[in-house]
């Protein structure tokens, strides 16, 4: 029952997070153990990461450069806050920071937040079936890959590669390597509101053995989701 309904969870969360295949899909649902993340279809799949019970770790706030994509390192960096229940963290000014910012909110529940961090698109799920993918996450825990910028008519994008580590509260823990799209059209060329900033787009994502060294995995996941 738990697999099951993370799978549906996470098809329509992360749009990409089965246990065998990637998906592509804005968000994530995971089953009753494990929260979803968005995919590319817009719903979240089977075996899709799940949000674990304890604080996650935030990497470091260094922005790459279109040209010179920038290794993130695994763990907090000064002037990032740990993405902990304890701690509020709201901040789109990087991708590093964005996604920092999303996986906070839902270690401390706030999904409404965490869906805000999202673009509106058609793959993305309706907000209950969204919160729901994460009922049974207690935390989520994310290492960064190197990020790759790539800019052009007014519009940047970036692709993140990243491993979650996630904690259910049935005491289950599972392991799962994405990769996050965001995007963020040029402040200067939005001249009526809604402003619409930095933001999540889609996700792509597999599950992996626990304890596994996803360097290689995470090295190929944004490429392969290209």
């Amino acid at each position: 029952m738990r697999r099951a309904l993370i799978a549906t969870l996470l098809m329509s969360l992360l749009l990409a997070s089965g246990c065998s295949d990637t998906t592509e899909t804005p968000t994530e649902t995971p089953s009753a153990s494990e929260a979803a993340l968005p995919t590319t279809d817009g719903a979240p799949s089977a075996g899709e990461a799940t949000q674990p019970a304890t604080p996650a770790t935030s990497t470091s706030s260094v922005t790459p450069s279109a040209a010179n994509p920038t290794q993130v390192p695994p763990t907090s960096a000064p002037g990032v806050p740990a993405i902990t229940k304890d701690v509020y963290l709201d901040d789109r000014s990087g991708p590093v920071q964005t996604l920092s910012s999303f996986f906070n909110a839902i270690n401390r529940k706030e999904y409404a937040r965490a869906y805000s961090y999202w673009e509106t698109t058609e793959g993305l799920p309706a907000f209950q079936q969204f919160a729901q993918g994460y009922a049974q996450t207690e935390s989520v825990e994310i290492t960064l890959g190197t990020i790759s910028t790539y800019a052009g008519a007014g519009q940047v994008y970036y692709s993140v590669p990243a491993t979650l580590i996630a904690r259910n509260s049935d005491g289950s823990t599972q392991t799962f390597v994405s990769c996050y799209r965001l995007h963020l059209a040029n402040p200067g060329i939005q001249a009526q509101p809604p402003f619409k900033p930095l933001g999540i787009t889609l996700a792509t994502m597999k599950e992996v053995t626990n304890n596994t060294d996803t360097t290689a995995d995470m090295q190929q996941i944004c490429q392969a989701s290209q």
